[in-house]
């Protein structure tokens, strides 16, 4: 991970920044409540706008104050990360964008567009030798200079502990990371989506809770043969091959997106979608933007942040990085797929699970020796199902434990704090916190079933 350590000449160099101190200066920066008391960013009118208050409202807060915020999305993988933890507050904070959580912040450097000047909403990146780096979140430029509010910052007596806003950035600064803020939704979006949960029945019919896995059920659509979740969005698939998606609130009305669709795949501000021919198609932004064609002769996708994988017809697993024109680089031959963050999984042709975290050529750790069907990523958790019906779960490092979860499992959905079944006669449940939490059973004639924060 590409942090800063504790070093003395490091905390030296450091501190030449002005530190932005005292209720005044903090009000100079625009932050928007009491010192240390996270400010709600609902009335925000972009999704930048909303970012840019959240980050303000947590200067002040020390890094547990921080993951405890967190707790309940997918940084909570977080919660007890090496002590260097810039990034996945510079990351959480522009969650909007799709990005994260990174593991270094040269990842968020290197996987961005660049610039040598500043924009609000940038990542600045600084690196003090070879293998030092450190990044925050521009929240305001005020004659060509960059304001940041920083995770993993703070004072000579007072180092590594909190977030911090500056007022100027420091000698170390290599450049400024753009994250695409276009086209995004707006008001409250920082503030996270309400947790949802959704279910395909046997017959078509799309239904979805919000909130509680006890609240009621809203039926959203029929004639429907593949669904999606992220954040606001809902996408599906049609019997007749109708790809639609909506934004917002449940009763949102849909948008036509494309026809002679096979399966919906959402993350974050892209949508992929696989035609019945084969063809992988995918748009950035906004629900009305243009399609990129990708790949042909693809039968299952997977797509995270700035990452697309996909397993082809062939059995081809494949992953791209960056831009949707970018370049493919071939992973290895299996029977599924799954990307989340930094990480990929496959199954293999002789049904072991292997997991790679890190760049696309990062070496593979098999997490599963054998007779396994299926694999799900969401954050710092990995689930497996087995080919008698078995989901087992890990949380942290790939070489952590599994709990085993369900036996007598068709299908599955893993998000950063829930898990999905649906079972071998159709019923559906859930469980929300931590993996040894009890099932909550949901309804029954269930095809398949989605958990999304």
């Amino acid at each position: 991970m590409l942090e800063f350590d504790s070093s003395a000449s490091e905390k030296s160099f450091l501190s030449r920044r002005n530190l932005i101190g005292g209720a005044a200066a903090f009000a100079a920066v625009g932050v928007l409540g009491d010192f240390g008391v996270r400010a709600p960013a609902a009335t925000a009118a972009t999704a930048l706008d909303a970012a840019v208050a959240e980050a303000q409202s947590m200067v002040g807060f020390s890094r547990s104050q921080f993951l405890n915020a967190v707790k309940d999305s997918r940084w909570a993988a977080s919660a007890n990360p090496p002590n260097p933890w810039c990034v996945w507050f510079a990351t959480y904070i522009a969650r909007a964008t799709g990005l994260g959580p990174w593991r270094g912040s040269a990842d968020i450097y290197g996987h961005l567009p660049h610039f040598s000047q500043p924009q609000r909403g940038d990542f600045v990146y600084y690196v003090n030798s070879s293998t030092d780096g450190h990044t925050g979140f521009v929240v305001d430029v005020v004659n060509g200079v960059a304001r940041t509010v920083e995770g993993n910052a703070g004072t000579e007596s007072n180092f590594y502990t909190h977030v911090k806003a500056y007022s100027q950035p420091w000698g170390g600064i290599v450049g400024y990371a753009r994250p695409n803020w276009a086209n995004l939704p707006g008001a409250g979006v920082p503030s996270g989506n309400p947790a949802r949960y959704g279910v395909l029945t046997t017959g078509g019919a799309l239904r979805i809770k919000e909130g509680s896995p006890t609240a009621g059920w809203t039926e959203v659509a029929g004639a429907v043969k593949s669904f999606d979740m992220s954040g606001s969005r809902i996408g599906i698939v049609k019997t007749d091959g109708t790809v639609m998606v909506k934004e917002g609130a449940l009763n949102a009305g849909w948008t036509t997106v494309t026809t002679n669709g096979r399966e919906i795949r959402l993350d974050g501000p892209r949508i992929a979608v696989i035609l019945n021919t084969g063809l992988l198609r995918v748009k950035e932004g906004a629900v009305n933007a243009g399609w990129v064609d990708v790949r042909t002769g693809v039968k299952k996708v997977s797509i995270s942040g700035n990452r697309v994988g996909v397993l082809t017809t062939g059995g081809l697993v494949t992953v791209k990085e960056g831009a949707l024109e970018g370049a493919w680089v071939d992973q290895t031959s299996g029977t599924d797929i799954a990307v989340s963050g930094t990480r990929i999984g496959v199954v293999t042709a002789a049904g072991a699970v292997m997991v790679k975290d890190g760049d696309l050529r990062a070496a593979w750790t098999t997490v599963k020796s054998s007779g396994q069907v299926g694999v799900e990523l969401s954050g710092e958790r990995v689930g497996a199902l087995s080919s008698s019906g078995a989901v087992a779960v890990k949380q942290g490092g790939l070489t952590a434990g599994w709990v085993t979860e369900i036996t007598g499992a068709r299908q599955f959905s893993l998000s950063s704090d829930k898990i999905g079944a649906v079972t071998s006669d159709g019923s559906a449940t859930v469980k929300q916190g931590a993996l040894e939490a009890a099932w909550i059973p949901q309804t029954t004639g269930v095809a398949r079933i989605v958990v999304a924060n």
